[in-house]
């Protein structure tokens, strides 16, 4: 009956593996693939690394951040911070899910049970910075945002932080099935 309990539970982490490599996947594909770029139409293009608005030619004019922030004093050191929390919230959960994921799959395969316990607080952590990142982002250039104008690329972030959400409460929950070191 053990041996059926351990063969279980590591499916289930190898399932929850393969949730992660696709929580992974979606991650690379919205903020590095296509720069992240969240709001998108005729006279904008707004990323975490662009801002980019239509001139009366119909070319869009994108400014540097740094630049441009640096000079306006004390409130350019504001929205300066406000893109440093923007950028730490959407771009390190992808090294965080990366170690999620080795982890798993290292608990798996070393039946340890502690290390389950890292790639959980690993999908924690990641659920808490993307939540952040977007909300900094949506606060940020809310004058911009419109249901119309957010691209599928927002929206897949939105998905990613919910899929870390079930996948910390699976590992959480299940935990007591998992028998790794058994």
């Amino acid at each position: 009956m053990t041996a059926l309990s351990v063969r279980r539970s590591t499916w289930l982490c190898f399932g929850m593996s393969v949730f992660l490599l696709l929580i992974f996947m979606q991650m690379l594909t919205s903020l590095v693939q296509y720069a992240g770029v969240f709001i998108l139409s005729n006279e904008t293009l707004i990323s975490p690394f662009r801002f980019c608005l239509a001139r009366p030619h119909g070319e869009l004019s994108c400014n540097d951040w740094l630049r441009n922030d640096l000079s306006r004093g004390e409130s350019g050191m504001k929205m300066c911070l406000l893109d440093m929390v923007v950028y730490l919230g959407l771009y390190i959960p992808v090294v965080l899910v990366a170690f999620a994921l080795l982890a798993m799959l290292f608990a798996i395969y070393g039946k340890d049970i502690t290390v389950l316990w890292f790639s959980m607080a690993c999908q924690a952590a990641s659920s808490l910075l993307i939540l952040t990142g977007l909300i900094v982002f949506l606060v940020q250039f809310q004058s911009y945002v419109s249901w119309e104008h957010l691209t599928i690329w927002f929206y897949v972030c939105v998905a990613v932080q919910v899929q870390l959400v079930i996948i910390t409460v699976l590992t959480y929950v299940s935990r007591k099935s998992y028998r790794l070191g058994a």
